[in-house]
């Protein structure tokens, strides 16, 4: 077969193509029709209300819950750490000892302080517990650096 008479062929084809196609059944798209929302009463809108409060409250106890959690295992894990500094202590040089002395009180008396915030997070029933959670972040951080200023000693 010769190219013209497969390039005639190829023509017809495509143009019988795009008539089958061009020819066929149109269809419009389909009408929507809106519905009028459902009426809904006053006690419908007060159970979800509620149940949205319910959830919310839940939801607030359980971040609270966990946040207790994991300040209390870093005021373990810091208890720990200032025995162990207490330990060392004899082994420090005569003149850094009434130095180590201070930063230890400090340390222990900061530790102190964020046990109790903790303990009354704990006895907070409310749901404002998270204006607090910025004091005993800062809390914490205050102690990670009394604790490093303290341990400086043994480096």
């Amino acid at each position: 077969m010769n190219k013209s008479k497969l390039f005639m062929m190829l023509t017809v084809f495509i143009l019988s193509m795009g008539l089958f196609w061009g020819c066929g059944e149109k269809k419009e798209p389909e009408k929507t029709t809106t519905t009028a929302p459902t009426a809904v009463t006053p006690g419908e809108v007060k159970k979800e209300a509620k149940e949205t409060v319910d959830k919310a409250t839940a939801l607030v106890k359980q971040q609270k819950e966990e946040y207790e959690k994991k300040l209390q295992a870093a005021l373990d894990d810091y208890n720990k750490k200032i025995e162990e500094l207490d330990a060392k202590a004899a082994t420090i040089k005569e003149e850094s000892k009434a130095q180590f002395a201070k930063e230890m009180e400090k340390l222990k008396a900061e530790e102190q302080e964020l046990a109790k915030k903790l303990t009354a997070l704990k006895s907070d029933t409310g749901t404002g517990w998270e204006n607090i959670k910025t004091g005993l972040d800062n809390s914490l951080n205050e102690l990670k650096k009394s604790y490093e200023q303290a341990a400086s000693h043994f480096k």
